[in-house]
């Protein structure tokens, strides 16, 4: 028994050899590859085979394969294969290719992008090209990409394709000066390239350890304006994608440092924006302690609004089933009466009603009644005057219902 096993093996991996890398038996022989011509060499052929295989993510799995052999000697083969099958070429292909092509000749790569047809495709791989440059020599690509800018239009590349990938690319280098470079940049541009940055470190370090990297940039003393502003540019970038991800991990680090002093309450009222869906009860206690009473509620009232916009469903079977502080529950009553889209009707005013804070109650109840009394004027009035409301308001809404639209700054 042994010694058959044996010899299957060895009949295996014979059978194996005579075909190309993994996938024993299901691939075609080099000599017969599909778009096979005369004087084609082996990488060619190899090429080819790859490009043959029946699934778009099989292609890109084999192409990798063949690619890893790539080299200056090599590459005018390669490229003569994907001009022929260019309309065919699938960006992922094309990706792949320039990927490895830019790990030995980044300025060859970058070239080869630029003399493509202008189009979408042809930016993409421009990104892919200068993001792969970066990472294995992020100050050349910066060189090359800040020259390029100068002559936008003689290269035909959008601005935001060299300030994302340049800073992707330099960001997974884990090579330092990539905030000095950032601070050095236009407002426009450093919109985009922080954005790009905190999404990259995010993604090479982990939300936690990005953050407590990053802290001993924000516990310096500088008070240079503009070191300012760019520190609050990073700030509340940095905050728009951590808070996504861990938003209490985020509110503790702000902790940390002052971070009022560079963003007043921005970063922090950006933690709540997303914390409050994930956990209300938790999200009110903090905004309770590290917010001043007037700012807390503006803060509590648009985090509300951006959930009610996000997850109108989760939002609302939160509000039907009571759960936390009164106010807390409040604040959401109040952003779901006063909600522009929100059809007036019995059960909307009955739970508006039942707010238990005044202000907020009679700020949302009054509209509300105003556009349920346009809409069921006799079902309105009847609610009315059961209702305790003093006699001037009720007399208000009926006024404010009735009255024809006037345009804005005209007096009664």
């Amino acid at each position: 028994m042994i010694r058959l096993r044996f010899t299957f093996l060895v009949l295996l991996v014979g059978a194996c050899a005579s075909v190309f890398l993994s996938g024993c038996g299901r691939q075609t022989p080099l000599s017969d590859v599909p778009g096979a011509q005369s004087g084609d060499s082996e990488m060619a052929l190899r090429i080819r085979q790859a490009m043959a295989a029946p699934s778009p993510s099989l292609r890109i799995v084999r192409l990798s394969e063949v690619l890893e052999d790539l080299s200056v000697e090599n590459v005018p083969d390669v490229l003569e294969v994907y001009k022929r099958e260019f309309s065919m070429v699938s960006p992922g292909e094309l990706s792949v290719l320039l990927e490895y092509w830019a790990g030995f000749d980044p300025e060859a790569a970058y070239e080869f992008t630029l003399s493509l047809p202008k189009s979408t495709r042809r930016e993409e791989a421009i990104g892919v090209v200068v993001q792969a440059w970066a990472l294995n020599d992020p100050e050349a690509a910066r060189d090359r990409t800040v020259a390029d800018l100068k002559r936008r239009k003689e290269v035909y590349v959008g601005p935001v394709t060299f300030y994302e990938n340049l800073t992707i690319g330099w960001s997974h280098s884990g090579q330092p000066g990539l905030l000095e470079h950032l601070s050095q940049e236009g407002d426009a541009s450093r919109v985009i390239s922080l954005r790009a940055y905190v999404g990259a470190q995010t993604r090479r370090l982990g939300t936690a350890p990005f953050l407590e990297s990053i802290l001993p940039f924000f516990q310096t003393t500088e008070e240079d304006p503009e070191t300012l502003r760019f520190k609050k540019m990073v700030l509340i970038a940095l905050v728009a994608v951590s808070a996504k991800r861990e938003p209490e991990l985020t509110s503790q680090w702000l902790k940390e440092f002052d971070s009022e002093r560079f963003a007043g309450l921005e970063a922090k009222k950006r933690v709540a924006w997303y914390w409050l869906p994930l956990d209300p009860t938790r999200t009110f206690a903090w905004v309770n302690t590290g917010f001043p009473p007037d700012e807390g509620e503006q803060v509590m009232i648009e985090s509300f609004d951006r959930w009610f916009k996000h997850d109108e469903e989760g939002a609302l079977a939160w509000l039907e089933t009571p759960n936390g502080p009164d106010l807390l529950q409040d604040y959401g009553h109040y952003v779901n009466a006063t909600r522009p889209r929100v059809p007036a009707e019995l059960d909307l005013v009955r739970s508006t009603n039942a707010i238990k804070t005044e202000s907020l109650r009679r700020r949302a109840l009054v509209p509300l009644l105003v556009r349920w009394y346009q809409r069921e004027p006799i079902y309105a009035e009847s609610w009315l005057q059961s209702s305790d409301l003093p006699e001037a308001v009720r007399e208000s809404v009926r006024n404010d219902a009735i009255s024809p639209a006037r345009p804005p700054g005209e007096s009664r």
